[in-house]
C-alpha cells in the first residue's frame, strides 16, 4: 500500500533532510580540521540559508568548499576550491579546476583520506598557478592605473579607475576641443 503525503508533510521531510545534511557537512568539516592533511584549516563560513555548504580556509589563503546540495548528487559531498581573484574584480573562470564528490555518509576519516588523496594536491597546485597569473594581472592593472592617472592629469580629464580593464578610459568636458 502506497502512503500519500500531504504537501506540508513533504515540505517537512525536505526540511528535515536539509537539516540532517547541514549537520553532517558541519560535522565533516570539523572532523577534517582535526586530520593531519588539513592542519591549519578552519571553518570560515557556515552554511547559508539557501544551501548546504561550508568553507575551510588555511593561513595561506587556500579555501576548500564543501557542499551537499548539488543538483542530482543526493547523498554526495561535493568538494571544490576557491581561487584568488584579480584586483580589477569580476568573475574568473578556472579551466581544469579540480573537484570531487564523496559519499556523504562515509566515515569522516575515510572522507578526509579521499579528499587528501584525490583533491588536495591538485587543488594546491592549481591554486599556486592561478595565484601567479593573478599576481601578473594585478601588476599590469596597477601599471595601467598609474599610466591612466598621468594621461588624465595631462589631458585635464577624469580617470575612472573602475573602468580600467585592459584599456584606459578617460572622460571629461573640454570646451576648447
Amino acid at each position: 500500500m502506497t502512503t500519500t503525503l500531504t504537501f506540508e508533510q513533504k515540505q517537512r521531510a525536505e526540511q528535515d533532510e536539509k537539516v540532517r545534511r547541514k549537520n553532517r557537512v558541519y560535522t565533516i568539516a570539523l572532523g577534517l580540521t582535526a586530520q593531519d592533511a588539513f592542519k591549519g584549516y578552519r571553518v570560515v563560513k557556515k552554511e547559508n540559508e539557501f544551501g548546504v555548504s561550508l568553507m575551510l580556509q588555511d593561513e595561506g589563503g587556500h579555501v576548500i568548499h564543501l557542499s551537499a546540495d548539488r543538483y542530482g548528487s543526493e547523498g554526495r559531498l561535493y568538494v571544490s576550491g576557491i581561487y584568488p581573484q584579480p584586483a580589477r574584480g569580476g568573475y574568473q573562470s578556472i579551466t581544469g579546476a579540480p573537484s570531487i564528490t564523496v559519499a556523504l555518509d562515509k566515515d569522516i576519516d575515510r572522507i578526509g583520506k579521499d579528499i587528501a588523496h584525490r583533491f588536495l594536491s591538485d587543488y594546491l597546485g592549481k591554486h599556486a598557478e592561478v595565484a601567479g597569473q593573478v599576481a601578473q594581472a594585478n601588476a599590469r592593472h596597477k601599471t595601467l592605473i598609474a599610466v591612466g592617472k598621468r594621461v588624465a592629469a595631462r589631458l585635464q580629464v577624469n580617470l575612472n579607475e573602475t573602468r580600467i580593464n585592459g584599456e584606459i578610459e578617460v572622460s571629461g568636458y573640454r570646451p576648447e576641443w
